[in-house]
């Protein structure tokens, strides 16, 4: 009974990711929504603010993004493919 109280009061202390305003980041995840979307590591890097050897070490697991490439990151997760092809577009001239 102790130490169940003890895990409790552990689980109950921690605070959930979004409390905290930390971005998640999966490699596998991010690669498949890129190619979902259709987009190049570097149109994809284009639509970050990144490089396209930076994109394709995070693929990889290499490295990690850094916070302001997190929430880029977390833009394009919300995009459809009509939007990135849009905004690539925009971006391109």
């Amino acid at each position: 009974a102790r130490r169940t109280s003890r895990v409790v009061s552990k689980v109950a202390t921690s605070q959930p990711e979004e409390a905290t305003g930390q971005l998640r980041f999966r490699a596998g995840g991010f690669k498949a929504h890129r190619e979902r979307l259709g987009l190049s590591a570097k149109d994809a890097g284009l639509l970050i603010g990144a490089s396209q050897l930076s994109v394709y070490k995070w693929e990889q697991g290499k490295t990690r993004p850094g916070e302001k490439h997190l929430e880029a990151i977390a833009r394009l997760r919300k995009m459809g493919k009509r939007e990135a092809m849009k905004r690539l577009a925009d971006m391109q001239g």
